[in-house]
């Protein structure tokens, strides 16, 4: 039972101040692993220029045609078919985490199903509190934050479609039931996070039990993660790629087809996400032989070809869309696998250049610099969670107070994003103290055993395979994006 001491101390805002910033220097993976804070900074503060600038084109303006000329130059139309794949980078920290904790926890141990539901169960819990704060507000007063006809036309809507479809996100379902009205669209990456989880756990569970399919389980995982994005073009009719026109911003994310039958679709991510398995793999790997990546050919290929494979594969995008092929095209459908091979090839190299670099090396001095390994980076990682899901919400309440005679121009764009950005840091701060470590620390304590041994052995089990929200956004968790801090209150 939780005790009244401890469900007191629980809501501490000094020892909640302290969990935010400490840092575990005696555990190696957080170390080795610590440089995925800044990266995951990096891109979640990408993916908030990006929603700026979307819904800019979705608000009224004097000059409309800024953001239609800026959005058909060639140049942005071939960078729009790797923006999606941002998004895919915090599902593959999570898939890094997964695995490292996952392996090093279960090394040496003998094979028992509780770690799989016990992962679940607080993976499903951690994302509750903040996303259930965040539904609650959607669908009460966030409303009376807009004073601009654009955002009458909108945010009631999104207020609608919050007040019946709630339940769905809360299921974490809501990618695939009932798509074409989303409620809070940006949630669409919790439910493909948790259910990624739930995929890559249950792979690991199955090399846990026999080791001896690791080298079939990769190729197999390979083959149905290069296939899966292909089957989802061809059957939909799709296109690979979609580049974002002006006319369709408004509601893009609600009703266009790519966006709800692709983007948001689990298995056109799964392949990403299993690359980031594969890294946490190798890095359990390394440890015993340090020569692996040096003998692999394979490895040593890649490390040259993935840029410029990379580049090739963003430069047909806009001449796809403005052919118009009919579809369901096979050219097509085999074009949105290369993508996704590409960019998780590229991911991948770029994981392992990081993490095994020699110190002395390019990678090695980036991975050890200020812009990689700062503790500022730190903190912010482990307020991401709240940031992803919050972002959205400040972003939508400082578009409805402009008023309809704006104009668009780049100092705007640098307003609402810097004001975007301070404001949300600072509620996802009082979230992260106020609501989500509380109720994590309280989760944990209902979740434990009632003796000391099992409470301190589920203790581990938890911090291990479960402190890999990512991001997500913590995925985001965002991304942004969301992933749990590494070693969060192992300390404790």
């Amino acid at each position: 039972m939780l005790s009244e001491t401890k469900l007191l101390t629980a809501f501490s805002l000094r020892r909640n101040i302290n969990r935010l910033t400490f840092e575990l220097t005696t555990d190696p993976i957080q170390q080795d692993l610590r440089f995925l804070d800044a990266i995951r900074v990096y891109l979640i503060t990408i993916i908030t220029l990006v929603h700026v600038i979307i819904a800019l084109g979705m608000t009224t303006s004097q000059n409309p045609e800024v953001i239609e000329k800026f959005l058909s130059g060639i140049g942005i139309q071939m960078l729009q078919t790797l923006l999606p794949l941002v998004v895919d980078v915090f599902l593959a920290i999570s898939g890094i985490l997964l695995t490292v904790r996952f392996i090093g926890y279960t090394e040496g141990r003998r094979f028992s199903i509780k770690p799989f539901w016990m992962g679940v169960v607080n993976r499903y819990l951690r994302s509750l509190p903040v996303y259930a704060l965040v539904l609650l507000f959607s669908t009460s007063i966030f409303d009376r934050f807009q004073i601009n006809p654009s955002a009458y036309r909108i945010i009631p809507m999104i207020r609608t479609i919050c007040r019946e479809k709630w339940w769905i996100n809360l299921l974490f379902i809501n990618n695939y039931y009932r798509p074409e009205e989303q409620c809070l669209m940006h949630t669409w990456y919790m439910a493909a996070d948790i259910q990624l989880f739930i995929v890559g756990l249950t792979i690991l569970m199955v090399l846990w039990k026999c080791s001896s399919l690791l080298r079939p389980m990769i190729y197999f995982l390979l083959v149905v993660g290069f296939i899966l994005p292909m089957v989802n073009v061809y059957y939909n009719s799709m296109d690979a790629v979609t580049i974002i026109n002006i006319k369709e911003l408004a509601f893009i994310v609600w009703y266009d087809e790519w966006f709800t039958r692709n983007y948001q679709a689990t298995e056109t991510h799964f392949l990403c996400y299993f690359g980031g398995v594969l890294v946490g793999i190798i890095y359990h790997k390394m440890q015993k032989d340090d020569q692996l990546l040096a003998k692999s050919k394979l490895y040593t290929m890649l490390q040259y070809t993935t840029v410029p494979m990379m580049v090739l594969v963003c430069l047909p995008a806009p001449l796809l869309q403005l052919s118009n092929f009919s579809k369901p095209s096979v050219w097509m459908s085999i074009y949105a696998g290369v993508v996704r091979l590409v960019a998780t090839s590229f991911g991948c190299v770029g994981w392992l250049l990081l993490l095994f670099a020699q110190p002395g090396s390019f990678f090695g001095k980036l991975r050890m610099s200020n812009m990689l390994q700062n503790a500022f980076y730190r903190v912010l990682g482990r307020l991401s969670f709240g940031y992803y899901l919050i972002h959205i919400i400040v972003m939508g309440a400082i578009y409805g107070i402009h008023h309809e005679a704006m104009r668009i121009s780049v100092g705007l764009v640098i307003i609402v994003f810097c004001s975007t950005v301070l404001i949300t840091l600072l509620l996802s701060l009082l979230a992260y103290i106020l609501v989500e470590k509380p109720f994590d620390i309280i989760f944990k304590q209902l979740l434990s055993s009632g003796t000391r041994e099992k409470e301190k052995n589920d203790t581990i089990i938890s911090h291990t395979i479960c402190n890999n929200h990512t991001d997500i956004p913590k995925q985001l968790n965002i991304i942004p994006e969301h992933s749990l801090e590494l070693g969060d209150k192992l300390k404790e």
